[in-house]
């Protein structure tokens, strides 16, 4: 697909990823070597969701899994999209939180794709449960490559580890390549940052129901006062 194409598709749907990132994401997936499935975490509306698919199946191989908890209520508008630009095939929706998802994983990760809530606990346990099965030549991305967590998870756990090389900022993503593996986790570890990020995940969830039902209420009474 040419880039005029590309950006073209991403405009079609909402997001906040730009088209432009959108077209880099697509030719990192579309050119790599490394064999695996792609996973991304957090995909809304599908706007990325769709570019990596097409990716796929431009070059007709591989599967895209990608998480999303939800919360916003994007069930409808992501499978639409899927559906509408026939890439069913090629993507299986996982609606649960990344912790969840992540639990009793198996499959080697050929790209991996970090796009959550930009807290930087969320961005770590999504790091330290997921880049274990990213394998060799494989590619980690995270977007809001120049906030402070994704610039943390850099020093620390990218370049820090001495793991990773070639690491390249393009525009809002950073991204890298995975030279070797760490030692697996103690299992104890990966249960408590799992449980750790589930109740995270939890505490937003209630958060954001209560915003729901909390702001229509304040509104209603902030009326109210005016007709008074």
């Amino acid at each position: 697909m040419e880039p005029a194409q590309l950006l073209t598709l991403a405009n079609r749907i909402e997001g906040l990823c730009c088209p432009e990132d959108c077209f880099t994401l697509y030719s990192l997936l579309k050119n790599i070597e490394a064999k695996g499935v792609a996973v991304e975490i957090g995909s809304f509306k599908g706007r990325v969701t769709v570019c990596l698919a097409r990716a796929l199946e431009e070059k007709n191989e591989g599967h895209l899994y990608t998480v999303d908890a939800d919360l916003l209520k994007i069930r409808s508008n992501l499978l639409k999209n899927i559906e509408g630009y026939g890439l069913k095939k090629w993507v299986t929706p996982v609606f649960s939180f990344s912790a969840i998802a992540n639990r009793g994983w198996s499959k080697p990760i050929n790209f991996l794709w970090l796009d959550t809530d930009g807290n930087y606990f969320s961005w770590l346990a999504d790091f330290l449960l997921w880049e274990p099965h990213v394998v060799e030549g494989g590619i980690v991305a995270l977007s809001g490559a120049s906030t402070f967590s994704t610039e943390r998870i850099l020093k620390k756990y990218i370049i820090g580890s001495g793991r990773f090389h070639d690491i390249i900022r393009s525009g809002s993503i950073l991204f890298a390549y995975k030279g070797k593996q760490a030692k697996a986790y103690p299992a104890f570890k990966a249960i408590y940052i799992r449980t750790l990020s589930l109740c995270y995940c939890l505490f937003r969830k209630f958060i954001y129901n209560l915003k729901k039902c909390f702001l229509p209420s304040v509104k209603i009474g902030f009326l109210c006062l005016y007709i008074i």
